[in-house]
């Protein structure tokens, strides 16, 4: 069968395409504006800030899939590579990947694409898989982190420095995270 393009169901599923893409496009900038100001929320210690990036990226996870998830972190740390102060404390540029905090900006990577397959895959269904989900996917964050942090203070430090500090409040976070992913598939369903 041949279709021209004024034929109606070449036209629509153009439009259809079209659309999901520009829906797409719009998700990702949003993840990653949301990331954005997340990064802003900050209690600054030394050397690596507590902020609300790693919820907010297992949430984007929890929200968006992996696949968008991904795109919207590829899009922040662009932004922040490119100069546009995304990062914690309004801070950009190439340096950021140079320094303590970088091993952190670069797991979110990993750890959203992981949250988000496992919450596809099930885990948003009870409220103690999301929390495992999400404790993985925040240890990949640390452990990202804690692997460059330690090039600069060393391993020991690296725990006590970057790691150590957070576990609490990471905790909570998580708990919040995870009961909103429970109650999205609820309301999904």
């Amino acid at each position: 069968m041949n279709y021209s393009l004024t034929d109606n169901n070449l036209y629509s599923y153009a439009v259809r395409k079209s659309h999901k893409t520009w829906h797409n496009v719009a998700w990702v900038v949003l993840g990653a504006g949301l990331l954005a100001l997340a990064s802003q929320c900050v209690i600054p210690l030394v050397p690596v800030p507590l902020t609300l990036q790693s919820a907010t990226v297992i949430f984007l996870a929890a929200l968006l899939g992996p696949s968008l998830a991904a795109s919207s972190i590829v899009t922040y740390l662009m932004l922040g590579f490119c100069g546009v102060p995304v990062f914690a404390e309004f801070s950009a540029g190439f340096h950021v990947f140079m320094g303590p905090t970088a091993g952190y900006l670069l797991g979110f990577l990993p750890a959203a694409y992981c949250a988000g397959y496992l919450f596809q895959k099930g885990a948003a269904r009870h409220w103690s898989l999301a929390w495992l989900a999400s404790v993985l996917a925040a240890s990949i964050i640390f452990i990202c982190g804690a692997s460059v942090l330690s090039l600069f203070v060393g391993i020991k430090a690296a725990w006590t420095l970057g790691v150590a500090p957070f576990l609490p409040m990471e905790a909570v976070k998580l708990m919040l995270v995870a009961a909103f992913v429970r109650s999205s598939w609820r309301a999904g369903r």
